[in-house]
């Protein structure tokens, strides 16, 4: 990839921030930023609010709070499979999401993301046995421009694929999904959430408590027919220390010992691998922009309730790392450049 690829590269994994739709791969996204950058000479990004201090983060629906529509297209839900193989489509359990991740030859490699304790029950301390598959719902890509909604599918996934950290204190496990997994990608409405869009160490270290985060997740209760209908929930950060945590899956189940961060109130049950957010000022095209950065992953709650837990990003990020590591030409990059 010449140094202009790159660049172009660079500027058009904003867009995914910035709620433009994503491109299959690196070829149309380079393409399609060429393209805008020479249709306009001044180069204008939609979906931006303006910088806002922190203390105005807290009303929801404030300008200061953008709702991104990436945030809402990046998660899926995840079933049980029936004894004979079907999907439970009775019964929601869990959230998960792709990450994308650029790499050399034009290749977009995906990675699907969830709580480690959503495939690895024995692990956690849960009661129930293991599940050996899962299904992922998507939702279908709608037919017209009119149509809200074109209904759902259901991808069966084998746990076996998933890495799990060595470190037995991190709530995280991927997938690395080959095309052939999920033959039907271009059919559905799913945006991977790109490695730029990580919070990188500086962005992570800025954190304090009271900072306000969200979520875009499953509600069980209304997880939708038609389509996945995910919920918006805000958190506020109630503790980011670095011993860890007593976290349980179940009430009736022993502690588990996790590297967690608290966040309050407590996420409903089926929010448990989804990807939380919070904004953050970056600079995009030398203009300080305000929107979305990942950074973490739901996770586990307290027994006493109250609180969630949510998994790093930087963990997630080695972990990503650790489970491609017989893979070359991948871009870990976290931030925009």
């Amino acid at each position: 990839m010449s140094p202009e690829e790159e660049a172009l590269l660079g500027r058009a994994q904003t867009q995914v921030m910035l709620g433009i739709p994503d491109e299959e791969t690196v070829d149309q996204l380079i393409a399609s930023q060429k393209k805008l950058e020479i249709d306009a000479q001044s180069f204008v990004l939609p979906q931006i609010s303006p910088p806002a201090p922190k203390a105005n983060f807290g009303t929801p629906n404030s300008p200061a709070s953008p709702i991104n529509p990436n945030v809402h297209r990046s998660p899926v839900f995840i079933y049980d499979a029936e004894a004979d193989g079907s999907p439970n489509r009775e019964h929601p359990t869990a959230t998960g999401f792709f990450v994308g991740v650029p790499a050399t030859d034009n290749r977009l490699l995906r990675i699907f993301v969830t709580a480690r304790h959503v495939i690895n029950r024995t692990w956690a301390g849960c009661h129930d046995s293991n599940p050996k598959e899962i299904y992922l719902r998507f939702n279908r890509k709608a037919d017209t421009s009119n149509s809200k909604s074109a209904g759902v599918a259901y991808v069966r996934l084998e746990t076996a694929a998933f890495y799990q950290p060595d470190d037995d204190n991190l709530d995280l496990a991927v997938a690395i999904v080959a095309p052939k997994m999920i033959p039907d990608w271009d059919s559905y409405d799913i945006a991977p959430i790109w490695m730029s869009l990580f919070a990188t160490d500086d962005e992570l270290h800025s954190l304090a408590k009271g900072d306000q985060i969200y979520t875009s997740g499953l509600v069980p209760s209304s997880a939708g027919l038609k389509e996945n209908r995910t919920s918006f929930t805000y958190a506020t950060i109630s503790d980011l220390s670095t011993e860890p945590s007593k976290a349980f899956c179940e009430r009736e189940a022993d502690p588990k010992s996790l590297r967690l961060w608290e966040l309050t109130p407590q996420l409903n049950v089926g929010r448990s691998g989804s990807p939380i957010f919070k904004t953050e000022n970056r600079i995009i095209n030398a203009v300080r922009r305000s929107g979305p950065v990942l950074i973490g992953v739901q996770s586990m709650a307290s027994k006493e309730g109250g609180q969630s837990g949510m998994s790093s990003v930087a963990d997630l990020s080695k972990t990503i790392k650790s489970s491609t590591s017989t893979l070359s030409g991948l871009d870990f990059r976290r931030g925009f450049r």
